[in-house]
């Protein structure tokens, strides 16, 4: 189970949202977290890069932990089990793993 400080935590997010995140998963995060201020498909597929930019001075905007566990979810859905440890003061998730095929 990976554990992480919250400074970490926000890196982890932010490079998420600019670097792992596809134009169409990057314009559903942003619908939900921007709900007054849509983009629609097409304007994400022409310029993504506004999109990314608004959340990622979002995810540093300061959040307070349980914003950022809720994010968390948003943005990183395949790590599950996200929480809070006040007395380590870091935050554990786990990682969804591929299921193993077989032959």
């Amino acid at each position: 189970m990976p554990v992480v400080t919250r400074e970490e935590a926000l890196e982890l997010l932010t490079k998420e949202v600019s670097e792992r995140l596809g134009v169409d998963e990057v314009l559903e995060v942003y619908n939900e977290v921007f709900p007054g201020d849509p983009y629609t498909e097409e304007e994400a597929h022409d310029d993504v890069w506004p999109l990314i930019e608004q959340l990622s001075d979002h995810i540093r905007s300061g959040l307070g932990l349980d914003e950022v566990i809720d994010l968390w979810g948003v943005i990183a859905p395949r790590h599950r089990n996200v929480w809070y440890d006040d007395e380590a003061e870091t935050i554990h998730y786990d990682e969804e793993t591929e299921p193993a095929s077989v032959d």
